[in-house]
């Protein structure tokens, strides 16, 4: 009995062993199937290229080639030097330059089987090799005159020696993410563009040429003309008055999203090359555009401008290039980043360095082509105190970081970014080795920029000198009359042109004799009164523009109401006089029946005459330009309130205000009345009720801010509470009356229209 069942459960498990052998060769089969099913579903993902040779000029398109991939879910393409070679979103390379360059594409993708998103770089090794501009293409010569003197053929000219290179060789920087960025020697490689001439420079000469596209595909009729001979001085001569586009390409805060709405959101309509027309038939021989480039600008690091944005620009420089305006081209308020400069924390400071040297590299690259008629500054007021301020900008990772920078490591980081700016420029070659360049004085200050700490920079080509540099100051002085606003404070001015207000001014332009000896020039960026009802505006400019001049300063009008850009034509009678007294212009567009400066445009009626046909009540408060954080929505401080509450309106008046409550606008059937007058009444707050208003006209432009080009100040305690005239032409053709103060928390409750007693 026992031997049975000893047997039994030896066949047993005999017959178990045999099950789990053919169970382990079966799993062992499985595994080595898995495996080669895995093997033969290997991931391929790589470059169609890994290394490409382009002549300057030149472009290819990589490719991401895949196998085995489910899903690319992005790719993020990079160069590590722009000056050599670009790439696109979509991968084309263009060669910029002869040298070498590595382009990288991030790839994020998944497999199939997986959810789990992977990230891959790679790479592809570019070599640009330079091509010999044929000589043939020159654009000067199809517009050369019968005087060759006035317009030289380029020449051809040799790469800059050894002896142009810069005296101290530029010093790589790392960023916030420790990765080197390239900052070789700025002339390393660089050629003199087909354009640049050795030519003795002894007058003006035609910047136009014929029409063709430029390398940004904008319709451009400039012929590329670089003048090596020009100097600054001769540059000042040429440039005669200059005008701002002020309010327009800087603009920037609120919740635009297109480029139209960013040049359109402070109120200035959009600019055309008939509003171009006007200036330059206006006697104006320049122009200066301020740019806010981080309006549309990347999020990603690379700080890369929006192709949009930068084409709007490169058409708006065209305009004034078309009609041979010499133009100024900066990086202005710019969204206040500029206190990262100073920051604390040293990566916030490397991405200020980062995102300055990005926006210039790519603004040089861009306009490269272009003659000696456009210059580049380097920034606008923020070169100062600036850099130091307690708001970091607009950008939620920085704001609140405090800078606390001594006033004389202030005056070395200006000095230093300055420095910077002209190495980056000058770094591209071709034209902008030789383009006049503006360098923002200390908060554009002139007693500031005097003072002993504030250095210009070396002009990496050595060739140069200092004969291609020019500082850039700001004149409102003084201030209680070029912008004093509040008619009840000390600080107000109402007049100029005393014996001792001309003293003044002339002591003060004579310092800046402290660069123009030594071949500097000056450009003033921005200058003059900002209400033309004050005494004396056309003496101060006149002033200015005779005494600065021969010094070798240029000024630059910054006034918004001396000319309607909507219709084209200036405003003002005797400043088209005196703009023809220094310009020699004779048919500048005058409007019909145009004011006089000096006095206000609008007078008090005795409200017996009248009779009161629509009411608004409510309240309109005014704020600053911080009235809307990051995320856009309404900020609400002691210095930035702003609000608006419709209330109730009576008549068929209506009252609105823009996003930022700039501006509140007020329109009616003008038509009915015969004689149309209007009475604002002010906060019964001291400081409203101190606060000058200001009124101006603006067109209908259906649902969004009214256009406005025309907006003068009065005195609150003359005005206000009273019955004052509108001019029934203006509101033929601008339907909306604008109405708003420069003091931040002041309201308007109450707006009355009357009119003529029947």
């Amino acid at each position: 009995m026992k031997n049975k069942s000893a047997k039994r459960f030896l066949a047993i498990m005999l017959a178990f062993a045999m099950v789990l052998t053919g169970a382990a060769a079966s799993m062992i089969e499985s595994q080595a199937a898995s495996a080669a099913k895995k093997k033969s579903k290997k991931v391929t993902l790589k470059l169609s290229k890994t290394s490409i040779a382009l002549k300057k000029g030149k472009s290819k398109t990589l490719k991401v080639t895949k196998k085995n991939v489910k899903k690319v879910k992005s790719t993020k393409w990079s160069t590590s030097k722009k000056s050599v070679a670009t790439v696109s979103k979509k991968g084309k390379v263009t060669a910029k330059k002869a040298g070498k360059a590595t382009i990288k594409c991030t790839v994020k993708y998944t497999v199939k089987g997986s959810k789990k998103v992977k990230s891959k770089t790679l790479k592809c090794k570019v070599t640009v090799q330079d091509t010999k501009p044929a000589k043939s293409s020159a654009p000067t010569k199809t517009a050369a005159p019968a005087n060759p003197t006035k317009n030289p053929a380029p020449t051809n000219s040799p790469a800059p020696t050894s002896s142009q290179a810069p005296s101290q060789s530029w010093k790589p920087y790392t960023g916030p993410d420790h990765s080197v960025i390239d900052m070789s020697d700025p002339m390393e490689g660089a050629q003199d563009a087909a354009t640049v001439t050795d030519a003795e420079v002894k007058e003006d000469v035609t910047n136009l040429g014929e029409e063709h596209k430029s390398s940004g595909k904008v319709n451009t009729k400039d012929n590329g003309m670089m003048r090596k001979k020009l100097t600054a001085h001769q540059t000042i001569s040429f440039m005669g008055q200059g005008w701002n586009l002020a309010n327009t390409m800087e603009s920037c805060g609120g919740t635009g999203k297109t480029v139209s709405d960013f040049e359109t959101l402070w109120g200035a309509p959009v600019t055309t090359q008939s509003m171009i027309d006007g200036i330059k038939n206006s006697g104006f021989k320049s122009i200066r555009i301020p740019v806010a480039w981080s309006n549309m600008i990347s999020d990603d690091g690379n700080y890369t401008i929006d192709e949009a944005y930068m084409k709007r620009v490169e058409t708006i420089v065209n305009y004034c290039l078309n009609n041979e305006l010499y133009v100024v081209l900066n990086i202005h308020y710019d969204g206040g980043w500029w206190g990262m400069f100073g920051s604390e924390d040293k990566n916030i400071q490397a991405w200020a360095w980062k995102k300055y040297v990005s926006i210039w590299e790519q603004i040089a690259t861009r306009f490269n082509e272009y003659s000696d008629r456009l210059i580049f500054e380097s920034a606008n007021e923020e070169l100062g105190d600036g850099v130091n301020d307690s708001n970091l900008g607009l950008n939620t990772a920085v704001n609140g970081v405090k800078g606390k920078l001594t006033t004389d490591e202030l005056y070395e980081k200006v000095n230093a970014i300055n420095q910077k700016f002209v190495e980056v420029v000058r770094k591209t070659g071709g034209n902008n080795a030789y383009r006049q360049l503006l360098l923002a004085g200390f908060c554009t200050d002139l007693g500031k920029t005097c003072d002993e700490r504030f250095v210009m920079p070396t002009d990496t080509v050595k060739a140069n000198g200092k004969e291609k540099l020019h500082v850039s100051i700001h004149y409102y002085t003084p201030g209680g009359y070029c912008i004093g606003e509040d008619a009840t404070s000390s600080f107000y001015e109402d007049s100029w042109g005393t014996e001792s207000d001309v003293k003044a001014m002339h002591g003060l332009l004579d310092r800046m004799a402290k660069f123009t000896d030594q071949g500097y020039g000056v450009i003033i960026g921005e200058c003059g009164p900002q209400s033309m009802a004050k005494k004396g505006v056309i003496d101060f400019y006149r002033e200015l523009a005779n005494y600065g001049g021969p010094r070798h300063m240029l000024p630059m009008w910054w006034n918004l109401s001396m000319y309607d850009r909507t219709e084209k034509v200036i405003t003002y009678s005797d400043i088209a006089d005196l703009l023809k007294e220094l310009t020699g212009a004779q048919n500048i567009p005058l409007e019909e029946g145009a004011d006089v400066t000096g006095k206000p445009s609008i007078e008090v009626v005795d409200e017996s005459t009248l009779e009161k046909v629509a009411e608004w009540n409510g309240k309109w408060t005014r704020t600053n330009n911080k009235s809307e954080n990051v995320d856009n929505q309404p900020v609400r401080g002691p210095e930035e309130v702003g609000d608006f509450d419709p209330g109730t309106s009576t008549g068929g008046i209506e009252v609105r205000s823009n996003a930022f409550w700039w501006q509140m606008f007020v329109r009616y059937d003008w038509s009915k009345l015969t004689k149309p007058c209007i009475r604002i009444t002010m906060g019964s707050d001291d400081l409203s009720k101190n606060a000058a208003f200001q009124l101006g006209y603006g067109s209908d432009q259906g649902e969004n801010d009214p256009e406005f080009t025309k907006v003068d100040e009065f005195d609150s305690a003359t005005y206000a509470g009273k019955p004052i005239t509108l001019k029934p032409a203006k509101l033929g053709v601008r339907p909306w009356v604008c109405l708003t103060n420069q003091t931040p928390g002041a309201s308007i409750v109450k707006v009355e229209i009357f009119d003529e007693k029947k």
